[in-house]
């Protein structure tokens, strides 16, 4: 062992070497193995190397792919120091502080820390980096709230890749991360969840269109809200407002709503779709010659009401569209103590 050695007990009979380049901690082997069953088999378990700790070197085992920040706040729990425990931690930190007591099974040696950390952590902000440890937290943690946040987050700006039958997502202004190479979101099994949840949102915004379509090239129905004597006058107006959205869609990049599955041919976000259709909602009643030709009779026609992202999340709630895995959660939450607390 090279370099200074960070001692949890005096009388310790392991080092730990963590990361690249390493860092290394003195502690106890007995204490590591009664905080985790997997500790337990690594250190005295059938497979453990025999007889390593009772020559004349030094018992090490060296960890390159733990995080050593992370590893050194377990061992403060492993060893009762908690008076060293940080009470706030980064969201790289307890991100990484997860991994470990996932990989170790080491979950409920931090029951009385998890909920602190967690209700400190800083506001959310949707980066590749952030969407995995924000994800992946809160899966192993069992917050399904903050997991929610996030998911209608990656929902709202999720990009599908070209190709019909490709139906791949990415981050929006982030084409270059590929969340279906990230090992944790692979490890979490969630992407697929993810490609079906944003396909049902697509269709929910795109639903206003074709609703509109099919209702003005009905004869039998008037949505004009004009109401005067002269019936003609409004389905003049249902005319021109299906010529309005007919024009507003001519020589545009757009999908088109009467083919079968046109939905899958998207390759916007939704919230992106939506700033898009509030486009065509301006240009079909502006391509409507009614409000020049009667005044402000028919101001209010409109193909439809003006919505927001939060108007179709009203209809499609989160978890009528993506499988939330409730019960995993709440097991999850169990190991970590959040359910004992409240904050499942």
């Amino acid at each position: 062992v090279s370099g200074p050695v960070e001692s949890f007990d005096a009388r310790g009979d392991l080092i730990l070497v963590a990361g690249e380049p390493g860092v290394n901690f003195r502690v106890c082997s007995r204490s590591l193995a009664r905080s985790s069953p997997a500790w337990d088999r690594k250190l005295y378990g059938l497979f453990s190397k025999p007889n390593v700790h009772e020559d004349a070197h030094a018992w090490v085992i060296r960890l390159p792919e733990d995080n050593a920040l992370a590893l050194r706040i377990i061992l403060q729990a492993v060893h009762y120091k908690f008076n060293d425990m940080p009470t706030i931690l980064s969201r790289d930190i307890l991100f990484q502080v997860t991994v470990l007591c996932e990989k170790y099974d080491m979950m409920g040696l931090l029951k009385p820390f998890w909920s602190g950390w967690i209700t400190h952590l800083p506001q959310l902000t949707l980066d590749p980096e952030t969407l995995v440890q924000q994800v992946w937290i809160a899966h192993k943690l069992g917050h399904l709230q903050s997991y929610e946040d996030i998911l209608v987050e990656f929902l709202c700006s999720a990009q599908k890749r070209a190709g019909t039958n490709d139906t791949r997502l990415f981050l929006e202004g982030h084409p270059e991360f590929d969340p279906y190479k990230d090992p944790h979101l692979q490890a979490l099994g969630l992407l697929k969840s993810w490609e079906l949840g944003r396909l049902e949102m697509i269709i929910a915004i795109g639903k206003r269109l074709t609703t509109a379509m099919e209702t003005y090239s009905n004869p039998k129905i008037t949505t004009c809200g004009f109401y005067h004597d002269n019936a003609d006058w409004r389905l003049t107006c249902d005319c021109a407002m299906l010529g309005g959205l007919h024009r507003a869609l001519h020589g545009r990049v757009w999908y088109s709503s009467g083919q079968h599955n046109w939905e899958k041919q998207v390759t916007l976000s939704a919230r992106q779709l939506i700033t898009k259709m509030e486009g065509l909602r301006t240009t079909a009643i502006g391509n409507s010659r009614m409000r020049r030709r009667q005044g402000d009779a028919h101001k209010t026609c409109t193909p439809w009401v003006k919505f927001e992202l939060a108007d179709i999340l009203r209809g499609c709630p989160i978890g009528s569209i993506v499988p939330l895995g409730r019960a995993t959660f709440a097991e999850q939450a169990e190991k970590s103590g959040l359910k004992a607390q409240g904050l499942c």
